[in-house]
């Protein structure tokens, strides 16, 4: 059964429900408004009786003298009346029906009044009756042993609920049939409204399963169903932004790997079927094969590293850090490359700049950006690293003499494997990853191009507070 049936069927049982418990009021409200009918009825038969008793009492007749007479009322009007004497003991009784009304217990209620009063009792076989009573103690009515006849009582039995529902079932059924027709017509409606949304997006997932991500679900209904619709179509972006990155990644690779492994199978084959005759030949080529397969490894490690920044997988050892000591071990690293290539690498390091961050990671953006300006500034140049603090920013600036960046290209300088068509090509890996790092510090890389000629590479990290260790 699926959810668009379940809602449907659980609304009829709910309407079901909820007419029958209205049913059970209305008859419960229908007994108590039957009473008060019947109540009246028994007071406008009773009315003609008690006048008769008034009239004989002038008389002082016995019970004998006009008991006839209420005997016949009793069953012209099919009800009971009763004498009762002191205490309510029950001196005549004329009833149509077949309960021993005789052994009822008069309620003291009637015993005790000094006027009218109506209400409903149980006879003793269960029936309840419902009554009206009459003082007539003023009335001198006696029976033939001089007995007092204190009240005259007139009563009918209730009529049950079932006889009540007799009389109210046709009209009934027809205002709940229309009722529950409505109501499922609404029912069908309101399920439609909460089903509908929840379809959509049943076959938008569908769609994505299949391969299509570009998928978008209207955000509507009620509140719930709108923070559905906002939730997959957030997780929709991220798939199709995941398979995004997928297919570049892939591409990437497939890209940037082609070429090392060609040279590495063609110098290969070369040693293999004795192209490579002389043993200079023969030595550079295994040279080839050594040097693109550690271009390779190299390539694939930073992959795999820049695969498990972006995916949240690396963790980073936060500490306070020395920018300063940062600075100079990347300057060391890249110290003995800059002299062979006939370059300088100027430092300008504000002392005690420190940032929270994981002291490595951040040698490796230094290096990272050092090694893209050293790969593009000109032989005899200066590259120039420095430090400062604007705020509450630390900012680390490296500034090469290169050709620069085409303006249309910067955008595109921190992504993967980018390869622009202007004179700086072949940004790797290596800025990609410094970007991730900052970013998972908080920070921010950007880059522009210098007044005079080549790039400046902006590092902007969050300054450690002042009382950090």
């Amino acid at each position: 059964m699926n959810l668009r049936s379940r809602l449907i069927l659980s609304y009829i049982v709910v309407i079901t429900i909820c007419l029958g418990l209205v049913a059970l009021v209305f008859a419960v409200a229908a007994r108590s408004y039957s009473d008060r009918v019947t109540i009246e009825r028994l007071r406008e038969i009773s009315v003609p009786i008690y006048v008769e008793a008034r009239s004989l009492s002038a008389a002082q007749p016995t019970i004998r003298d006009v008991w006839e007479s209420l005997e016949a009322q009793a069953t012209e009007s099919n009800v009971a009346i009763l004498l009762l004497g002191k205490e309510g003991r029950v001196l005549r009784a004329a009833s149509p029906f077949r309960t021993q009304i005789e052994q009822l217990e008069v309620p003291d209620t009637v015993l005790t009044a000094t006027e009218t009063t109506s209400g409903a009792w149980k006879a003793p076989s269960g029936q309840t009756f419902v009554f009206v009573s009459y003082p007539t103690q003023t009335l001198g009515l006696s029976s033939g042993g001089g007995t007092t006849v204190y009240h005259i009582l007139i009563a009918t039995p209730r009529r049950g609920v079932l006889a009540t529902w007799g009389l109210l079932l046709r009209p009934l059924a027809w205002a709940g049939l229309v009722a529950f027709v409505v109501s499922l017509v609404l029912a069908a409606a309101i399920g439609r409204s909460f089903y509908r949304p929840v379809q959509r997006v049943t076959e938008a997932a569908q769609q994505i399963a299949d391969g299509t991500y570009d998928l978008q679900v209207p955000v509507e209904g009620p509140p719930e169903l709108k923070r559905m619709a906002k939730a997959f179509n957030t997780m929709a972006s991220q798939v199709r932004v995941s398979q995004q990155r997928l297919r570049d990644f892939v591409a990437d690779v497939s890209h940037e790997l082609k070429s090392p492994l060609t040279s590495i199978n063609g110098f290969a084959q070369a040693l293999l079927d004795g192209t490579a005759a002389d043993e200079s030949t023969r030595v550079r080529a295994a040279e080839i094969i050594r040097d693109q397969s550690r271009r390779v490894a190299s390539q694939v490690d930073e992959l795999l590293d820049l695969s498990r920044i972006q995916a949240g997988r690396v963790s980073f050892s936060m500490e306070t850090v020395d920018v300063g000591d940062v600075v100079n071990r990347a300057v060391e690293v890249f110290g003995f490359r800059a002299d062979e290539c006939g370059m300088a690498i100027a430092r300008a390091v504000q002392p005690g700049l420190r940032v929270r961050g994981d002291s490595d990671r951040l040698e490796q953006v230094v290096s990272n950006l050092l090694d893209n300006a050293l790969k593009h500034a000109p032989q005899g140049s200066t590259v120039g690293l420095s430090a400062s603090q604007d705020g509450t920013w630390i900012e680390v600036s490296v500034t090469d003499e290169g050709p620069g960046i085409p303006e249309d290209k910067i955008e595109h300088v921190f992504e993967r494997f980018y390869q622009g068509t202007g004179v700086r090509t072949g940004a790797g890996l290596g800025l990609a990853i410094a970007r991730e790092i900052v970013v998972a510090h908080g920070g921010s890389i950007s880059v522009a191009n210098a007044r005079g000629s080549g790039a400046v590479f902006t590092v902007r990290l969050p300054a450690a507070p002042a009382e950090a260790d």
